[in-house]
C-alpha cells in the first residue's frame, strides 16, 4: 500500500516595496520593516518545519519590470516556486524601499494569480495562495480587472491572505490615512470578502508568527499482538503521544547546502593506526579487557518481538513518580482486525472496574532490549484504549536518604502565606484556551532556531548575547499571574527572611607576605626563615584540589575555603585509594590510614553514607587482592562503618558495624583452593 505524500502548498509572497510603505508609522516603524519581519517569520517557520509547501516572491513598486504580463514596477524576484531556503530569506531581508510612487497594488495581485495559473500546471500542490503585504497607499490606474480577479481567485479556489494597516471604522486611525489609502482598504476588503480570504493588521499576524511553527508528523504505527498466557493474542497497534523535540542536525541545516564531511583518524603516539587494528576496550577495575565487534554480538541478549502481559496489579502500585522513558504511547486494537477492538475493549473495561493495570514486557524488534512498561486503562469519548508507559527495572532505582525535616518548625502565618501563593499562582483554574502554559514552546529550540537564522543572514558578524523578548517572555510567568500573586510575594518576602552568609577570604597578596611594616610606614627587613613561613603559607593558600604529598593539609584548607564537602569528600576518597594501591611500598600505611581517620571523623558529622559506601568499596578491593595487612589496621582503629548512634542519619546499627569487620573465611579462599574444589568435585562425580 502506498504511502501518502505530505500536503504541499504553492505560496506567493506579494510584497509592496514602493515610496509608500517607507515613511514610519505612529509607532516609529516604516511599514515596509513591518513587511520584512513578518514575510520573513513566514519563510522561517517553513524552513524549521520541514514543510513541503513552495514559494514565489513578486515585489510590487520595485524600479525593475519584469513579470510575463508587462505591468509596469511589478518584478517577479523569484518565478518557479521553490521550497522555503536561505538564499529566499535573504531576498526578503535585503529589500529596500524604492521612489516609486505609482505602483499598482491590484496590478501585483493580477500578476500573482497568473503566475499561480501557470507556474503550478503540471505539479502536485493540494492547494494555492497569495500572502499580500500593502498599505495600499497608491493610486489605482484602473478597477476594470476587479471583477474578473474575483472570479479567477474563486475558480482556482486560491487563498487570499492580506496582511497590511489595522483596518477598522475607528475615526482616530482614519484621520492618519490618506482619502486613497482608505479607498485602498475598503476595495480590498470587498475582494477578500468576496473570496472568503483572510485579512488582519501587524500586530495580529506577528502573534501568531511569533514563534517557530512545530514539524507537523503522522505517528508512525508500531504493530505486534498482545499476548496474555499462551491462548489469548490481540493485535494491537502503538502510537507516541509524546516525543522529545530533536534539536538541529547541523548536516541538514548547511547554510551553503553542501555536504558536511567528517574524518575519524585513530593514532596510537603519533601514527595513525588502521581502523580495522582497532577494537573497544572496557575498564573492569584495574584491568583493560578488550571486546571485540563479534564479542559484542555474541554477547547480546537474543529477542523476539513481543507484547506480553506478565500480570496485573492495583493502579496505585505503579506510582506516577516510577514513569520512564522519554515518552508515552497510545495502544488501540488493530484497525480492519475483526474482534480486536471488541478483545481491547473488554480488557479496558474489566481494568477499569478493579483499579488495575496490566504489567506487559515490550521488545520493540527482533534482538532490541527488553523493556517493562504498564498499560493504564482508559475511556475517552466512549473509545476505550491503553496508556503505555515504561517502568523502571530494580536497577534504575536511585535510593537517596533525605534527612529529616521534622525539626524544622513553621508558624501557622507561614503555612497560610505558601497556601495564599499556590491559591493565587493556581493555573487549573483556567479554562484551556486561557492557559499560557497548555502549548508551551520550548524556549532552547526557539532560541536556537533564532541564532540559526541570525548567522544565516549576517555570516561575519557576532551572535546577540541578549535573548530576544519573545524568549524572555516565554521564561517569566505571565505578568497578570505574577500581578495576582504580587501581595503574596511581599508576604513571603516578609516570613521568610533570607541572609546571605558572607565566606572568610583567606588569600593573602604577596605584598603581605613578603613585606612588613612599622606603625609608622616604615618598611622592616623580612628574616630568610620568616620569608620561608611566608612562601609555605602561599602556597597553602592556593590549594586547589587534594594531592598525595599532604592530603590532611589540603583537606582541610579546602573545607576553610568553604569548598562543598561533597567535592572534597570524593577527592580524599581517590587520594586514599591512590595512596593504598598505587603507591610504592615506601609510602607504607601511616598516610592513608591517617587521611582515613580524618575523613571519618568529617563525615561522621556531616556525610555518613558517603563514608559508609566508600568503606564497603575498599573492603571488597583489599579482600580481592589479598591486602589483609592493611585491613587489620582498620579494624585495630576502628575505622570501619559510621553507626546510627554515630550519627541518626546511618542507618547502619551497632551489630552490624561490628560484623563489618569480619571477613568469612570463603572470602579469603585461595585460587589453589578453589582449582583443589573443583577438583574433588569432579572426583566425586
Amino acid at each position: 500500500m502506498s504511502r501518502k505524500s505530505k500536503p504541499m502548498e504553492a505560496v506567493v509572497l506579494l510584497i509592496d516595496i514602493g515610496e509608500p510603505v517607507s515613511h514610519e508609522d505612529k509607532d516609529g516603524q516604516s511599514f515596509l520593516l513591518k513587511s520584512k519581519q513578518c514575510a520573513s517569520r513566514i519563510i522561517q517557520r517553513k524552513i524549521f518545519s520541514d514543510a513541503t509547501d513552495q514559494f514565489s516572491l513578486i515585489f510590487v513598486g520595485s524600479s525593475k519590470t519584469d513579470n510575463d504580463l508587462n505591468y509596469p514596477h511589478i518584478e517577479v524576484k523569484q518565478k518557479w516556486f521553490v521550497p522555503p531556503n536561505w538564499d529566499l530569506l535573504k531576498a526578503v531581508d535585503d529589500m529596500k524601499a524604492t521612489d516609486v510612487k505609482s505602483a499598482d497594488w491590484l496590478d501585483g495581485l493580477i500578476v500573482a494569480v497568473n503566475l499561480l495559473k501557470h507556474e503550478t500546471e503540471g505539479r502536485k500542490f493540494t492547494s494555492q495562495k497569495i500572502v499580500m503585504l500593502s498599505n495600499f497607499a497608491t493610486r489605482l490606474q484602473s478597477q476594470d480587472h476587479v471583477e474578473e480577479v474575483i472570479e479567477t481567485l474563486k475558480d482556482m479556489q486560491i487563498n487570499l491572505v492580506v496582511i497590511g494597516p489595522d483596518i477598522d471604522d475607528d475615526l482616530s486611525s482614519e484621520e492618519t490615512k490618506s482619502n486613497i489609502q482608505q479607498k485602498g482598504e475598503v476595495l480590498i476588503g470587498r475582494i477578500v470578502d468576496e473570496v472568503d480570504g483572510v485579512i488582519c493588521g501587524f500586530a495580529e499576524a506577528m502573534l501568531q508568527l511569533d514563534h517557530f511553527q512545530k514539524c507537523v508528523g503522522k505517528a508512525a504505527p508500531w504493530h505486534c499482538n498482545l499476548d496474555i498466557g499462551e491462548e489469548i493474542s490481540i493485535p494491537i497497534t502503538g502510537y507516541k503521544k509524546f516525543a522529545p523535540k530533536k534539536m538541529l542536525t547541523w548536516k541538514k541545516k548547511s547554510i551553503e547546502n553542501t555536504p558536511v564531511v567528517e574524518e575519524t583518524v585513530f593514532l596510537l603516539g603519533d601514527e595513525e593506526v588502521d581502523k580495522a587494528d582497532v577494537i573497544h576496550g572496557y575498564l573492569f577495575g584495574r584491568t583493560v579487557v578488550p571486546i571485540s565487534g563479534e564479542d559484542k554480538m555474541s554477547m547480546a541478549i537474543k529477542t523476539q518481538k513481543c507484547f506480553d502481559v506478565i500480570g496485573f496489579t492495583k493502579k496505585q502500585n505503579v506510582p506516577r513518580h516510577m514513569f520512564m522513558g522519554d515518552s508515552a504511547h497510545y495502544i488501540v486494537p488493530r484497525k480492519g482486525i475483526k474482534g480486536a477492538q471488541i478483545a481491547v475493549t473488554a480488557l479496558v473495561k474489566a481494568l477499569l472496574e478493579e483499579s488495575m493495570v496490566a504489567i506487559v514486557r515490550k521488545v520493540y524488534s527482533k534482538n532490541s532490549a527488553p523493556k517493562i512498561g504498564a498499560l493504564i486503562p482508559t475511556c475517552e469519548d466512549e473509545f476505550y484504549f491503553f496508556y503505555y508507559v515504561q517502568l523502571p527495572y530494580a536497577e534504575d532505582e536511585r535510593r537517596v536518604k533525605l534527612p529529616s525535616l521534622s525539626k524544622v518548625q513553621l508558624s501557622q502565618d507561614q503555612f497560610d502565606a505558601i497556601g495564599q501563593l499556590i491559591d493565587d499562582m493556581d493555573l487549573t483554574q483556567l479554562d484551556e484556551d486561557e492557559d499560557p502554559y497548555s502549548q508551551l514552546i520550548n524556549p532552547a529550540v526557539e532560541h536556537l532556531n533564532n541564532m540559526v537564522v541570525f548567522k544565516a543572514l549576517h555570516p561575519d558578524s557576532k551572535l546577540p548575547s541578549e535573548l530576544s523578548v519573545n524568549i524572555k517572555k516565554m521564561l517569566q510567568p505571565k505578568p497578570e499571574i505574577l500581578e495576582k500573586a504580587s501581595t503574596s510575594l511581599d508576604k513571603i518576602r516578609t516570613l521568610f527572611k533570607l541572609e546571605e552568609v558572607e565566606q572568610k577570604s583567606y588569600r593573602k597578596e604577596a605584598a603581605d607576605l613578603f613585606k612588613s611594616s612599622t606603625s609608622n610606614g616604615i618598611e622592616v627587613e623580612v628574616k630568610p626563615e620568616d620569608l620561608a613561613d611566608s612562601i609555605v603559607g602561599l602556597v597553602r593558600s592556593t590549594v586547589t584540589e587534594i594531592g598525595t604529598v599532604d592530603p590532611e593539609g589540603d583537606f582541610l584548607k579546602l573545607k576553610e575555603l568553604g569548598e562543598p564537602f561533597g567535592k572534597i569528600c570524593d577527592q580524599m576518597q581517590n587520594v586514599i585509594k591512590k595512596l593504598i594501591f598505587l603507591s610504592s611500598d615506601t609510602v607504607g600505611t601511616r598516610k592513608p590510614l591517617a587521611a582515613l581517620t580524618l575523613l571519618r571523623e568529617h563525615c561522621k558529622k556531616l556525610s555518613p553514607l558517603a563514608y559508609n559506601r566508600f568503606v564497603a568499596s575498599i573492603k571488597d578491593d583489599l579482600i580481592e587482592i589479598g591486602h589483609s595487612e592493611f585491613w587489620e589496621k582498620i579494624v585495630q582503629d576502628k575505622l570501619g562503618l559510621i553507626t546510627s548512634v554515630e550519627n541518626e542519619e546511618s542507618t547502619v546499627s551497632p551489630d552490624e558495624a561490628d560484623t563489618f569487620y569480619q571477613i568469612k573465611t570463603c572470602e579469603l579462599q585461595s585460587e589453589q583452593d578453589y582449582e583443589l574444589e573443583a577438583e574433588d568435585m569432579l572426583d566425586m562425580l
